[in-house]
């Protein structure tokens, strides 16, 4: 299973990808930075709320 900061690193580096899939939308998962210069994951803007990512359940 990967970490947080695994998937920072890996999608920086253009070595994954991750979506959400919700429906027919599928929502890529970027890396963003906050004002004080933390990395952090998002999904692009759908317009869709909640926030996709908030919106997942719980992994096991």
């Amino acid at each position: 299973m990967a970490t947080q900061q695994d998937a920072l690193t890996g999608i920086e580096k253009g070595e994954w990808d991750f979506f959400v899939k919700r429906g027919l939308l599928t929502v890529d998962v970027i890396v963003a930075n906050s004002r004080y210069g933390n990395k952090y994951l998002k999904t692009v803007n759908d317009g869709e709320e909640p926030n996709n990512l908030l919106s997942l359940p719980e992994c096991p």
